[in-house]
């Protein structure tokens, strides 16, 4: 396996500095952790959301879903969220809410290194995405295509050893192979109903993607417009009073 680079900083506009590590896709997901040297955090969300696939509408809903409901928990538990990372979709909408609080905790991306532009490296193009600079760190997995990085992202849940979740909003087929590893892993899944697409599947009882799920998975469904019981899910699972945050 080979070794991590060594850490890097992208300066973003208005004076925000991220902090990256480019790593190959077979690389240890706690080693990976370590080379980033975060600030302390007590529990861990892997949001696997969906990226240009998203309507301007869903991405609106979510935007006010993770600024009432996750961005809070995230700020007063002191998580680490890790999602996509690119300015899209719902990890802009994610980037938006930790600014939208102040927030102060932890938001890392995990994206293919050559499939994404950020200042001081390469220069944006129809074939890169942007990062998104409401996130503060960053790891850069070698390769030019998006699911190169799942592996990776699936892993952190756990690498950290910390009580951890993995939250789906909206998504596709990649988010769809993500969730399956989860639910292999037997790691806690919630599900953002009503973001769209593979989210508003799964939070069908009925549909033909809920019913191919493995008879023991077990889904935790929360309705986008609902983001005080969002609130309540996540404060059972980091340990915090289920009245915190905002409303």
């Amino acid at each position: 396996m080979r070794p991590t680079r060594q850490p890097f900083h992208i300066p973003f506009r208005a004076g925000a500095i991220a902090q990256a590590v480019r790593v190959p896709p077979n690389v240890d997901p706690a080693r990976a952790l370590d080379a980033l040297r975060l600030p302390p955090f007590r529990g861990v969300i892997v949001m696997h959301g969906g990226a240009g696939g998203m309507s301007p509408e869903d991405v609106g809903t979510v935007r006010r879903a993770l600024i009432a409901g996750l961005a809070p928990v995230a700020q007063q538990s002191r998580l680490l969220i890790i999602d996509g990372g690119t300015r899209a979709g719902a990890m802009q909408a994610m980037g938006d809410a930790r600014a939208a609080v102040g927030g102060t905790y932890p938001l890392l991306g995990v994206c293919p290194a050559g499939a994404v532009s950020y200042p001081g490296g390469p220069a944006p193009s129809e074939e890169r995405a942007p990062l998104d600079a409401g996130h503060t760190h960053f790891l850069l997995v070698e390769g030019d295509q998006f699911g190169v990085e799942s592996a990776l992202l699936v892993g952190l849940l756990r690498a950290s050893g910390k009580p951890a979740a993995a939250l789906i909003v909206n998504g596709g087929e990649i988010v769809e192979r993500e969730l399956a590893a989860h639910l292999e892993g037997g790691s806690p899944v919630v599900v953002l109903g009503g973001s769209g697409r593979l989210a508003d599947q799964l939070a069908d009882p009925a549909s033909e993607t809920r019913a191919a799920l493995p008879a023991a998975a077990h889904l935790d469904t929360i309705d986008v417009n609902d983001p005080a019981a969002l609130r309540a899910r996540l404060a059972r699972l980091f340990d915090q009073p289920p009245g915190s945050g905002t409303s």
